[in-house]
Formats: structure tokens, sequence, C-alpha cells
């Protein structure tokens, strides 16, 4: 009898050997949408003594979107709403703590994507998807 197994976690901290996965699905929450109850983590230099610099995101609300699905015209305001976030930056390595999405700029949450998918690429099959 097969089984599948179901995984959650920090893609950085699973100990796969290379080439274990036949799949991965994976859905990284995207940048500074909505707070996904993600626990914040260190991001680079994990072997530093790190003395962190605390910054604070201020709150802030707005945006838009819209949808013609189903024959609607109307844009809605006011769809986005982002609760305050705090993060750091070590002063020792540059090192970054927070939760993935709620990075300060676009540069690096993709830094810290492409972080996450070397693992992907590290513990997927050459025949995997």
């Amino acid at each position: 009898m097969n089984s599948i197994n179901i995984l959650v976690g920090d893609a950085r901290h699973l100990p796969f050997p290379d080439g274990y996965f036949h799949t991965v699905v994976t859905s990284p929450p995207y940048w500074g949408l909505r707070d996904y109850g993600l626990k914040p983590g260190v991001w680079g230099a994990a072997e530093c003594e790190h003395e962190w610099s605390s910054i604070v995101k201020p709150a802030s609300s707005g945006g838009k979107h819209g949808s013609r699905l189903g024959g609607g015209t109307d844009t809605q305001y006011g769809s986005a709403t982002h609760e305050a976030h705090t993060s750091a930056f070590c002063r020792l390595c540059n090192a970054w703590f927070g939760a993935m999405g709620f990075e300060l700029t676009p540069e690096l949450y993709v830094q810290h994507l492409v972080e996450i998918f070397r693992e992907v690429k590290r513990t997927l099959r050459d025949d995997g998807t």
C-alpha cells in the first residue's frame, strides 16, 4: 500500500537528501499582501551571533481590486488591510529576522524566494515535477 505524507514547514530547515521527492507543491505568500500567520525566522548568516536592530513597518490600508467575472465592472477600494509588523536586520551580518512576505523590499523578498526554491530544486528528483 502506498502512503502519502504532507509536510508543512520551512523548506530551508527540513532535512531531506538530494533528489528525495517526486513532486513538490508550494504556495509562497505574496509580498506585502496580507499576514498569513507565518512564524518569523532568520534569513541569512546562521553562524553569526546576531545583534538585531528592529524596524517597524507601520500599519496601512487601501489598495484596489476589480473583477469582471460575471459581468461586474466595479473596482473596490480599501480591500486590503495590513497590520504593523516588526522585523530586524543584524548589525553585524545584515541577516534579516521576519516573516516571509513582509520583507521591506521586493528585492529582499525575491532573494528569499530564491533561497527556498534552491532547496526545492535540490530535493526534487531529476524526473520530478
